[in-house]
């Protein structure tokens, strides 16, 4: 809970081994901030003791912590942490595992401090090539549908096949890889109005199907870019994520290089959408 004029509270639930957000509504959250807090509240360590017991918490902003953290452990314990007013580069803190109030450094009550941004997975997807059975690429009009080939002996590589081209096989851990590094500079809701318009007519729409033992719903991405901005709406994501231009082209590229089913070159390929040059 992060006070303030509007007291915002955050809740996280452990899902099926990974951290989803639930409140103030669901999403994914972001691992590793998750872990970086949780392994912060497991080593606080203080810098000074102001005083020994928690009776008198007015002098030290703690009777309206600006901060509160509840975690509930396996074991049925709670750990409660409060944090209170700055002073010379420290927190007054208090915790329910210590009678006393302590200080600690800025930096680490930062951590503390997190935002739902913050907390917020910021990928626009979670791929595992391994457990998806089937992938749809479609741009401008084109669309090609590519499955599993069967493993070759002694090879560990995952290669890919049109099921009406059989015997070609296609190298899909480009996409993969780009896909899964992809980032949201910020997040809009779905209802903002420049989004729809630009994703109205999609430049690409990009399908994941899982196989039927990975337990997990399809994916589907709808990217589209105009002037400086690119957007990505997903299935798993509740809001529009924009993305750098830079890497919605180079997604771009990759896609068409698959529809063209041209062979993987390590050569840069020329982006088929440049950054426009604003106007002095």
């Amino acid at each position: 809970r992060v006070s303030g004029a509007e007291s915002l509270v955050f809740r996280l639930q452990r899902q099926d081994n990974t951290w989803q957000i639930v409140e103030p509504r669901e999403l994914p959250a972001d691992e590793i901030n998750v872990n970086r807090l949780l392994n912060t509240l497991a080593r606080l360590q203080a810098v000074e003791f102001p005083a020994e017991t928690q009776t008198d918490l007015a002098p030290y902003g703690l009777e309206q912590p600006s901060a509160r953290l509840t975690v509930e452990l396996e074991e049925g314990k709670t750990l409660k942490v409060a944090l209170g007013s700055e002073k010379d580069g420290q927190v007054y803190v208090i915790t329910s595992e210590h009678p006393a109030v302590a200080t600690l450094l800025t930096s680490t009550a930062d951590i503390l401090r997190s935002d739902l941004e913050e907390l917020r997975d910021h990928r626009i997807a979670r791929l595992n090539a391994n457990q998806v059975g089937q992938v749809t690429l479609e741009s401008q009009g084109e669309k090609v549908t590519l499955t599993p080939r069967p493993s070759e002996k002694g090879s560990l590589e995952l290669r890919w096949e049109n099921p009406e081209r059989p015997g070609q096989p296609v190298d899909l851990g480009s996409l993969f890889s780009s896909l899964n590094a992809a980032r949201a500079k910020e997040f809009v809701e779905q209802a903002d109005a420049e989004a729809q318009r630009v994703l109205s007519e999609p430049d690409l729409r990009l399908t994941f199907e899982p196989k039927p033992d990975a337990e997990q719903d399809p994916l589907t991405l709808t990217l589209a870019a105009s002037g400086l901005q690119a957007y990505v709406q997903s299935s798993r994501q509740p809001d529009i994520a924009v993305i750098e231009l830079s890497t919605f082209n180079s997604l771009e590229t990759e896609v068409n290089r698959l529809l063209e089913g041209q062979p993987e070159s390590k050569d840069s390929a020329p982006l088929t959408r440049p950054d426009p040059t604003p106007s002095p």
